[in-house]
């Protein structure tokens, strides 16, 4: 699970492009914040529109809000992309034998192919 505030998305679009807001504007603040369950243009849809529909009193939807605050949905859909390859690139990685040292390379392979105790049911 993700936590962004509308600050790392905003800042992220602004340095690429130029920001236009319609007259009625979107109903998010600096300060708000939601999750997602995954991170990709649909599970911040369904992330955002969970907040607006409990922590707003927004009279519009995710998409919507989108647009008002990037203009085009394709301009929603390029930074949310741009902010989710950022997060990841910043998630640490670890090796499998840093996990156990077990877990090497062949031991992985012979895992993928079933033929580990990892894989039995006892």
């Amino acid at each position: 699970m993700m936590k962004y505030s509308t600050t790392v998305l905003l800042s992220i679009l602004c340095s690429a492009t130029t920001l236009s807001v319609k007259a009625e504007g979107p109903c998010v603040q600096n300060t708000d914040s939601f999750e997602i369950n995954g991170c990709d243009y649909d599970n911040f849809v369904e992330g955002l529109e969970e907040f607006l529909d409990g922590e707003t009193t927004c009279d519009h939807g995710a998409k919507t809000e989108l647009r008002h605050i990037y203009s085009t949905t394709d301009n929603a859909k390029q930074a949310i992309s741009q902010a989710c390859s950022s997060a990841w690139n910043s998630v640490p990685t670890s090796s499998f034998s840093e996990v156990d040292g077990r877990f090497n390379n062949r031991f992985m392979k012979k895992y993928a192919a079933g033929e580990t105790f990892l894989n039995s049911k006892s």
